[in-house]
């Protein structure tokens, strides 16, 4: 699974996850996400409301996040290598 905080690297989680991963938006503005959503089509899209220092995730569950620097959260949610 790969994060995208803000939805600017939507094409480039796409592409790292292919038809079979999943992208997951995070993004603190409703209007943003509902944009997002209407603007992709792709099944494999989860939009949730979040932000980089408060991501609604369980620990250890994502394999990459796009679109910040890593904080504690970032660092909180990445599985370990």
């Amino acid at each position: 699974m790969v994060v995208d905080i803000g939805g600017r690297s939507l094409a480039e989680a796409l592409q790292r996850v292919g038809s079979d991963g999943d992208v997951v938006v995070i993004d603190d503005s409703v209007d943003r996400l509902e944009q997002l959503r209407h603007d992709c089509s792709a099944p494999n899209v989860a939009y949730l409301i979040g932000n980089e220092d408060v991501l609604p995730l369980p620990d250890d569950c994502v394999d990459a996040v796009l679109g910040v620097d890593h904080g504690d959260e970032v660092s909180r949610v990445l599985r370990s290598p």
